[in-house]
C-alpha cells in the first residue's frame, strides 16, 4: 500500500494577482510530507489565518489516526485487537472497504505487519525479508478477517494502516472548511495529493508537472484541471536498491512482495481527494491494462508511466504536454 511519500507531484503556479486579490502561501511538514496551502482572496489577513486553520485541520486527524502516534485511535486499536471507531474514521474505513472489494483485495490496509517487516516505517532499516518470514507475515494479512459491527471493530490479529487514504480525506476536510470562507481559489498539495478549486485571478487553470520516475529534479509532462483531486502512487520515493533492483513500498497483500506490474507511477484525477488517494494505489496494484479499464469503467482520468517510461492515458484524463 502506498505510504505518504509514494510521489511529490510539483506544481507550476502562476504567482501573478491583481490589484485586489492577494496570494496566500504556507506549508508545514505533515503527515510525513510537505503540506502546502495556496489561497487567493481579497482579504490578505484573514487568508493568512484560514490557510493556517486548514493546515491544523490536517494536524488534528494525524494526530487522531496516524498508526505512528501513541495517542491516536488507530495505535490503540492495534494495540488491543479491536474497540470502537468514531463516526469520522467510520466513513474512512468504509471507503477502504469499498476500494477493497473494487480492486479484488489488492488494496488492503492489513498489508501493516509487511510494511514494517520490510522496514517501510523506519528511515534507514530497509531490507529484504527472508522469504520464509515473509510467508509467516502473510498468514496475519487480509481485511477479510477483519469483523465489523457498526463502530465496532475486532482486528481477529491482523493490524491496519490507513495510510493510503488518509491523507486524501484529510485534504478533503479542509478543502471543505476553505470552501466557507470568501476565497476566489485555493489548492493544498500534501506531498503530491492535490486539492484544487475555484480560481486564480487570471482565471487560467491549476497546471500540474509529473515528475520523473526515474530523474526526481526533472518533470516528464504537464497538465492542466480547473478543480478536483488528483494523487500519484509510485516506485521511486519509498525504495532501495539491491544488486540494481528496485523494491518499493507499494506491497502486493498476496505476495507480500513489493507490486510487480511493470509500472513506474500512476496519477489520478477524480472529484475527491480520498477517491484519487485510494484509486492511485488501486491502479498502481492493478497495472495498466487493468487499471485503464477499471478507470474506464468509473469514469476518472488515468495517467500511467511504465518502467521503460511509455505514458498511457484513458479518455477522462487531461491533455498532457511535453516537460517544460
Amino acid at each position: 500500500m502506498r505510504d505518504f511519500l509514494a510521489l511529490i507531484v510539483c506544481l507550476v503556479l502562476v504567482s501573478s494577482c491583481t490589484s485586489s486579490v492577494h496570494k496566500i502561501y504556507t506549508e508545514r511538514f505533515q503527515m510525513n510530507t510537505l503540506v502546502q496551502v495556496v489561497i487567493y482572496a481579497e482579504n490578505e489577513k484573514q487568508a493568512k489565518k484560514w490557510a493556517e486553520n486548514a493546515l491544523d485541520i490536517i494536524a488534528d486527524l494525524e494526530n487522531r489516526y496516524s498508526i505512528h502516534r501513541t495517542n491516536s485511535l488507530l495505535f490503540t486499536l492495534n494495540e488491543r485487537g479491536e474497540g470502537e471507531i468514531d463516526e469520522e474514521l467510520l466513513s474512512v474505513w468504509e471507503k477502504t472497504e469499498q476500494l477493497f472489494q473494487l480492486s479484488g483485495g489488492l488494496f488492503d490496509p492489513t498489508v501493516e505487519p509487511l510494511m514494517r517487516l520490510w522496514g517501510f516505517y523506519s528511515e534507514g532499516d530497509k531490507h529484504i525479508p527472508p522469504h520464509e518470514i515473509i510467508q509467516q507475515t502473510l498468514s496475519r494479512v487480509g481485511l477479510k478477517a477483519v469483523q465489523r459491527k457498526e463502530k465496532h471493530l475486532d482486528l481477529h490479529g491482523r493490524r491496519i494502516d490507513l495510510g493510503g487514504i488518509l491523507k486524501g480525506y484529510a485534504l478533503d476536510k479542509a478543502a471543505t472548511y476553505l470552501k466557507t470562507k470568501p476565497l476566489t481559489g485555493f489548492l493544498l498539495n500534501a506531498g503530491g495529493n492535490i486539492v484544487a478549486w475555484g480560481h486564480k485571478p487570471d482565471r487560467t487553470p491549476w497546471t500540474i508537472a509529473i515528475r520523473h520516475p526515474r530523474h526526481p529534479a526533472e518533470v516528464i509532462a504537464l497538465f492542466s484541471i480547473d478543480e478536483g483531486s488528483v494523487a500519484t502512487s509510485g516506485d521511486y520515493e519509498q525504495f532501495f536498491l539491491v544488486n540494481g533492483k528496485r523494491y518499493h513500498h507499494i506491497l502486493d497483500p498476496r505476495t507480500g512482495y513489493p507490486s510487480s506490474t511493470g509500472v513506474a507511477g500512476v496519477t489520478i484525477v477524480a472529484p475527491t481527494g480520498i477517491e484519487s488517494d485510494g484509486l492511485s494505489t488501486v491502479m498502481f496494484l492493478l497495472g495498466r491494462e487493468r487499471g485503464i479499464a477499471l478507470a474506464n469503467q468509473l469514469g476518472i482520468g488515468v495517467c500511467y508511466i511504465m518502467d521503460d517510461l511509455s505514458v498511457w492515458t484513458n479518455q477522462f484524463f487531461p491533455g498532457l504536454s511535453a516537460r517544460p
